[in-house]
């Protein structure tokens, strides 16, 4: 079976002068929430800025806030309520004597299933293609496009010509030296470095041979 290619550019260099070949089936659609940032840390709702209760910055969260407070917390005053990742509560509060309370657990598992309908009903989340990567010391994505392209690390070549050259250089291409942690193989003009080393997605890192 024949292995379809895609070949990548950094976003925003001018120069475009290193590609990267990457099997196609790698890009999948993804949630922005579920991938990570430049420290390895998954982005989360709110950086992702999704319409969701999981989004304490947004107005969804306040109205989700409320509606627990009317339907679950009637007659007793709270302290604190704050909706967590599991889509459980923290709250304190007391009754109308001034009685600390404590939810039971029946009306806490009640309140969370409520919670994740809610979110499943009234949440929007913010979308991208791309794929994530373990590059030796963290957890990485790669993003080729998004609704804004805001959070684009990486463009997709699509100058057919160049596409076909690529695929050529890489089924043609002969091993030409090796190192500590890299194999490098040419064809033609191109240089085609396949990396071991940490911080490397690709299949081979492509550029154009220069004058040693």
């Amino acid at each position: 079976m024949k292995i379809k290619r895609v070949f990548l550019t950094k976003a925003n260099e001018i120069d475009e002068v290193v590609k990267y070949s990457i099997h196609e089936s790698r890009i999948v659609d993804m949630y922005i929430h579920d991938t990570y940032n430049d420290s390895g840390q998954l982005v989360g709702h709110t950086d992702a800025g999704d319409w969701s209760v999981l989004n304490h910055g947004c107005d969804l969260y306040d109205d989700c806030l409320k509606a627990i407070k009317e339907q679950f917390l009637n007659g007793l005053e709270t302290d604190y309520i704050e909706i967590q990742d599991d889509f459980s509560i923290y709250w304190s509060g007391w009754d109308s004597d001034g009685n600390n309370v404590a939810l039971s657990e029946d009306k806490k598992a009640e309140i969370r299933k409520w919670v994740k309908d809610y979110e499943e009903k009234n949440s929007y989340y913010g979308e991208c293609r791309g794929f994530n990567y373990w590059d030796g010391r963290n957890s990485r994505t790669v993003v080729v496009s998004n609704e804004f392209d805001d959070f684009k690390s990486h463009e997709l070549i699509d100058d057919k010509d160049l596409i076909k050259e690529l695929n050529e250089a890489v089924s043609e291409s002969e091993f030409y030296k090796e190192g500590p942690g890299y194999r490098e193989y040419r064809y033609g003009k191109w240089s085609l470095i396949c990396s071991q080393w940490e911080g490397h997605f690709e299949e081979f890192e492509i550029s154009e041979i220069t004058e040693e």
